[in-house]
């Protein structure tokens, strides 16, 4: 292993922060200011998302694959103008992240699914946005974990941040969307504005197939398609007009 891993290894990947750890998050930071980015999320998701919700002062946002605070996240122009909400990654680096830059928010490191228990991890390697407990996008993975799950239902309720309605849920885990949206009641937290990344864009599954609230295909007139149905927005307020 090269000195440079080793270093990673040891200090940026371990568990808890430490000087190394913040050393590097204030480099982030910094150059994130004297580099601007105008899109912080890829598709400039993060922007559509700020403009359909232009009008919303200090709501709630819930980022189950939140991966960075404010590179290619979908949350951090809403962070920015006051809101606040739940972040939860698999990788313990990324939440110690979060919890430098946003402790105010409720930063969770675990696996999301339809049900709490466990299930196989497909690792890549730290830090990969790609680590997944999804089988088909977890082909070609390094090695093979033993992760707890749970659902979104409870980390919602275990949650410091009282949460009645959700103004804004973003998920980007790899192929396993539809399983954290069966561990939501959508009809009790009403989330406004969903983002999904969806790996397979002929997934009938998710505009059809029951999910545990009881919506169906409601959601199907109200999406934009990005980028050959990649990224999915979803607006089940109206705050504006969609076409697919």
């Amino acid at each position: 292993m090269k000195l440079e891993e080793k270093i990673k290894e040891n200090y940026l990947y371990s568990n808890g922060l430490n000087l190394f750890k913040i050393l590097y998050f204030t480099f982030q930071y910094l150059k994130s200011i004297f580099k601007p980015r105008i899109i912080n999320a890829n598709w400039g998701v993060d922007l559509i998302v700020d403009s359909i919700l232009r009008n919303k002062n200090k709501g709630i946002y819930i980022d189950v694959g939140c991966h960075h605070p404010f590179i290619n996240n979908n949350t951090y122009l809403l962070f920015k103008r006051g809101w606040k909400g739940i972040n939860i990654d698999l990788d313990y680096s990324s939440i110690d992240m979060f919890n430098y830059f946003r402790p105010n928010d409720d930063n969770k490191k675990i696996a999301i699914s339809d049900k709490k228990g466990e299930a196989k991890l497909f690792f890549f390697h730290n830090r990969a946005p790609k680590n997944t407990l999804n089988t088909f996008s977890g082909l070609g993975a390094r090695s093979i974990k033993k992760i707890q799950t749970n659902t979104l239902d409870n980390v919602i309720k275990k949650s410091k941040i009282k949460i009645k309605e959700i103004d804004f849920l973003t998920i980007d885990v790899e192929g396993s969307e539809l399983d954290v949206l069966k561990g939501l009641n959508i009809n009790k937290y009403k989330p406004k504005v969903v983002s999904l990344e969806l790996i397979n864009k002929n997934l009938d599954s998710f505009y059809h197939q029951e999910i545990k609230s009881g919506r169906t295909s409601s959601f199907t007139p109200y999406y934009i398609d990005m980028d050959d149905s990649l990224i999915t927005i979803v607006d089940l307020a109206g705050h504006a007009t969609i076409h697919s």
